[in-house]
């Protein structure tokens, strides 16, 4: 969907394009009183259906909502795209400031994670009632960085949601993203970075400290079931901050609170420890699986069109690990590709993000979640993947 922007500015009433007056009237108004400007961009399809879903009285309320919690500073501006559910028939806001990195669009990601959520929904996939008025809805714990997407989507289909985001801009875009929803659940943000340790400043914390209950403390982030905790730190805060996460989180994980657990596996210094902690949730009744590397071309997709995760264990991953280690270490020192970060990039500029998306999950899997068995590896200039997640060959 195309976004549209909000920004800031000291000259000049709010201006817009005709295409954008059906939609965005209310919006516009709103703004143009606290002196704020549409940059002009074409309103997103999920916008225009949804006018003709909930009328002109709802699209007033939601433009007041939007002109409270859209507070920018002078030549500032925050993008607002409207994202619809995958399984759902809602739709939610989603906020980030205009100079940060786009949010990847990937609607088959969007669907896995919707899947992995299932416990959020109200209903179950065949129509039953699930949670009542007395039931503590589950949470969707989000460890991240500039990545509001799966923590709004979540809110929106019902789980209480804590999102965790050590830079400003982050947290800023939580905030407008929050706002601008006005959740009926739980919706709490954490300006820190989730590692293993607890800082006397506060700038980091651990899960636990947060979701374990602590003698003499009363936390109402101890009760209630996780759907997810989602680690996913997307090149932030140095090598290990994911693992680092998880450590802080290993009583959490251990409790039996948490449903299943979604991660990125880098394939650097790092991934050893990863591995072994992986290894010692298998021996806490977790199933892994992984989906591969998203980032290649030619993906087959699931029936129900999320990206399919294939059952794994411990020993794939570490396999995965070594052999991805010697390819590198042989590309490094005849000079064929430079790693890091994640990537990989040959001499034509051409790159490749080789980042493994990692599930554990403890208990019947989600209902919606499309899952195919065990996949041999496979590698091949630079690259890798399993065995059945490409798209046949012509």
């Amino acid at each position: 969907s195309q976004p549209f922007v909000f920004g800031t500015a000291e000259e000049g009433p709010a201006a817009m394009q005709p295409s954008n007056v059906l939609v965005l009237l209310h919006l516009c108004l709103a703004s143009s009183a606290s002196g704020a400007r549409l940059r002009p961009n074409v309103p997103s399809a999920s916008l225009i259906k949804k006018e003709g879903q909930l009328g002109l009285a709802a699209l007033e309320e939601q433009s007041l909502r939007s002109e409270r919690c859209l507070q920018l500073a002078p030549n500032q501006a925050m993008v607002i795209r409207a994202v619809g559910q995958q399984f759902g028939k809602g739709s939610f806001l989603l906020a980030h400031a205009e100079d940060a990195h786009e949010p990847e669009d990937d609607p088959a990601l969007r669907m896995l994670f919707e899947a992995l959520l299932d416990d959020c929904s109200e209903k179950n996939s065949t129509g039953n009632q699930k949670t009542n008025a007395t039931t503590s809805p589950p949470w969707l714990v989000d460890v991240g960085v500039h990545e509001s997407s799966v923590t709004a989507l979540a809110s929106s289909i019902g789980c209480g949601v804590a999102a965790f985001d050590p830079e400003e801009g982050g947290v800023k875009a939580l905030e407008t993203t929050r706002c601008i929803n006005a959740p009926t659940r739980p919706f709490a943000i954490f300006p820190a970075l989730a590692a293993e340790a607890t800082s006397s400043s506060g700038s980091s914390l651990t899960l636990d400290s947060v979701f374990m209950p602590s003698k003499g403390v009363a936390n109402n982030m101890s009760v209630g079931k996780i759907a997810l905790l989602k680690v996913a730190m997307r090149r932030c805060c140095g090598k290990g901050a994911a693992i680092s996460a998880l450590q802080g989180a290993k009583n959490l994980l251990e409790s039996g609170r948490v449903r299943c657990l979604a991660t990125e596996m880098v394939l650097d210094k790092s991934t050893v420890a990863f591995i072994n902690f992986l290894k010692d949730l298998e021996g806490h009744g977790f199933a892994l699986l992984h989906a591969g590397p998203l980032a290649l071309p030619g993906l087959q997709l699931a029936a129900n069109g999320a990206h399919p995760l294939f059952r794994t264990d411990s020993k794939q991953l570490r396999e995965l690990y070594d052999t991805f280690k010697r390819i590198r270490q042989f590309d490094e020192r005849s000079g064929f590709r430079v790693y890091g970060d994640g990537l990989s990039l040959d001499h034509d500029g051409q790159y490749f993000d080789y980042t493994n998306l990692v599930v554990a999950c403890q208990g019947p899997l989600p209902d919606r979640l499309p899952v195919k068995e065990k996949a041999p590896l496979r590698f091949r200039g630079g690259r890798w993947w399993l065995e059945g997640m490409l798209k046949p060959s012509k």
